[in-house]
């Protein structure tokens, strides 16, 4: 375990021309930020003491361990009770949300029965056990292959941190951020769930972080905060130097360490002019969190919706001035512990965002688990090519109660808004037979046992397989939407994996068969039978791209879903274009036989299109 260090009277770094080093990282959290570093540091692992103990002495490791885990427990309530007469914001909420979370992993019988069972096989001290069974989850969590497993990880040692301070009887720990300065980039090796609030009371200006992925808790709290923040940026903490400049372009996805005065004031006015804008921006859309739609320049309704992965994302404020949940990456919840949520969890998760968004839609995607979101049954299939096997709604309806379970919650929580529900993967029509089936038996169950739900829930399928898009007109009379996935769809059309480098260049939303595809849905929707909502709308990276999207209204799209961060330009970009100009590019570019000679023709409309703006 980890304990923090303060770091008193910090050296003072000076520019040298040379002394520049820039870092790459993830995108965690969009934006920029300039100014002073401050290191949170670590502290050596804490020693944990091993010894044998008699027979007569098992109850009583067991009565420390139980005791402290009370004491743990007590102080986060505490800790959460102190704050309630305080008028907070959602945010401020969500950061209660986590520690909540932690009192439920102490409240885990099962992992401390396991605990106590080990105390008396092995005949050792509670703390030392204690450890040994802690490491073991960890690195089970570590290895699962799972960028979101392996930050649940964190979750865990921070929640049983406290534990060993009252079964070591060590005193109360500083907190890390107590001497940050207000407006510094902090830099750290890994920030805990449990800091979270702290790091937003600090004042911070960004964050950047050694080791994380952009699912931690403190990704998804940087993103609901509007902190510029990148995560995995490798050694980081081997240049960073408390009191050093820096400069952090989220955006662009890198760091600079010990940039020059000039460089630092370029940024400056940067965040200066996109904070002006943004607050122009918003003042002018002030309206948006009631609005359903936006309208182009030559007055064509079109929405500017939210991807996101969990309910806390909908306190970003981009979220609330967006038309709706395009998508509601609903498996992130299912992989978060590598347990599937009962009912009452998924219904609350979902009542919360749709609750959030009143009567703006919001797209539910059920569980696409499996290639690169494997959960433990399907890790041991082992499957040669796992892009092409056992996932999304293969999965599914084979284990129908997994599915059962979350489309009851689903249909529960219809009742508090406008839900939209989406099937991921599916490549032929009987898949969409055997759905419907499963949703109607929901209906009866739900009834039955006296649940209110929804007695019509739009239905909806993901287009990322070339067979669905091919055959659209097909599906359109048995569904009320579709939602194309462009990113999978890209990658199977072409034949190219997107992470694969080497094959990279493929993997080019203006391929001109990639194009045909995605035009056939979209004139697919007028063999759906109930015209209303969102027909046809586009989730996948290709509708958050400006060229993209100004092709697409040229081809009748009128949907587009992107994440938080890119829904404020993308609102201005759509309010100041001509959906007649757009049609005549696709005119132009539609009998083009390559993805460089299309790109030229849209670039070129486009650059008339800046010009005149």
């Amino acid at each position: 375990m980890s304990l923090p260090l303060i770091v008193a009277n910090p050296p003072v770094f000076y520019y040298n021309k040379d002394s520049m080093k820039k870092l790459n990282g993830l995108i965690a959290s969009d934006g920029l930020a300039a100014g002073p570093l401050y290191c949170i540091m670590e502290q050596p692992e804490t020693v944990i003491p091993s010894y044998s103990i008699s027979e007569n002495e098992i109850d009583l490791q067991k009565s420390r361990l139980t005791g402290a885990v009370e004491k743990a427990k007590n102080e986060l309530s505490e800790l959460i009770s102190s704050s309630s007469d305080v008028e907070k914001s959602e945010n401020d909420k969500t950061g209660e949300d986590i520690i909540s979370t932690h009192i439920l992993m102490l409240s885990d019988t099962a992992f401390l029965d396991s605990v106590f069972a080990d105390i008396k096989k092995t005949r050792m001290n509670a703390e030392f056990v204690l450890k040994r069974k802690l490491d073991e989850t960890v690195a089970m969590l570590q290895t699962a292959g799972d960028e979101y497993l392996s930050a649940r990880a964190v979750d865990i040692q921070d929640a049983f941190e406290s534990v060993f301070v009252h079964l070591l009887k060590q005193g109360a720990k500083d907190s890390r951020f107590t001497k940050v300065p207000k407006g510094a980039i902090i830099a750290a090796k890994l920030i805990k769930p449990s800091e979270a609030l702290l790091v937003k009371n600090a004042g911070v200006s960004g964050i950047i972080m050694e080791e994380g992925g952009v699912t931690s808790h403190i990704s998804i709290m940087a993103r609901a905060w509007d902190i510029p923040m990148l995560v995995g940026v490798k050694n980081c903490m081997d240049f960073a130097r408390t009191n050093m400049p820096a400069a952090l372009d989220a955006d662009g996805g890198f760091v600079l360490f010990n940039p020059s005065k000039t460089l630092i004031k370029e940024y400056e006015s940067r965040i200066e002019k996109r904070n002006a804008e943004i607050k122009e921006l918003l003042e002018a859309q002030k309206n948006y969190t009631e609005r359903l739609s936006i309208t182009t320049k030559d007055g064509v309704q079109v929405s500017v919706n939210a991807n996101i992965a969990f309910p806390e994302e909908i306190e970003n404020k981009f979220v609330t001035i967006s038309n709706g949940i395009g998508l509601f990456r609903s498996e992130f919840l299912f992989l978060e512990d590598g347990k599937i949520p009962d009912e009452d969890t998924q219904f609350e998760a979902y009542k919360k965002v749709v609750e959030a968004m009143g009567k703006k839609p919001v797209i539910i995607r059920t569980f696409d688990v499996g290639a690169d979101k494997m959960i433990d049954e399907q890790e041991t299939l082992r499957e040669k090519n796992p892009l092409l096997g056992w996932r999304a709604v293969r999965y599914c309806i084979e284990r129908k109660e997994v599915f059962k379970t979350q489309i009851k919650a689903i249909l529960r929580a219809g009742v508090f808004g406008n839900v939209f529900l989406l099937i991921p993967m599916i490549s032929n029509i009987e898949e969409i037979i055997e759905v419907k089936k499963i949703i109607e038996e929901c209906k009866l169950e739900c009834n039955a046992a006296g649940k209110k739900i929804i007695e019509k829930v739009n239905i909806g399928i993901m287009v990322e397989v070339p067979s669905t898009a091919v055959a659209a007109d097909l599906y359109a009379p048995h569904l009320d939407f579709f939602s194309i996935g462009t990113n999978d769809l890209i990658q199977y059309t072409m034949a190219a994996d997107r992470e694969n480098t080497k094959v990279a260049y493929l993997a080019n939303y203006f391929e001109p068969a990639v194009l045909r595809l995605i035009k056939n849905v979209i004139d697919a929707q007028r063999f759906i039978k109930e015209q209303v909502g969102h027909l046809v709308s586009m989730c996948g990276e290709m509708a958050s791209h400006e060229d993209a999207a100004f092709l697409l209204l040229g081809m009748g799209l009128r949907h587009f879903s992107m994440p938080a961060g890119k829904i404020l330009k993308m609102q201005k970009f759509m309010q100041s274009v001509n959906v007649k100009d757009a049609e005549a590019l696709y005119e132009k570019i539609k009998k083009l036989n390559s993805a460089s000679q299309i790109k030229a023709e849209v670039q070129k409309a486009l650059e008339k299109y800046y010009a005149e703006n």
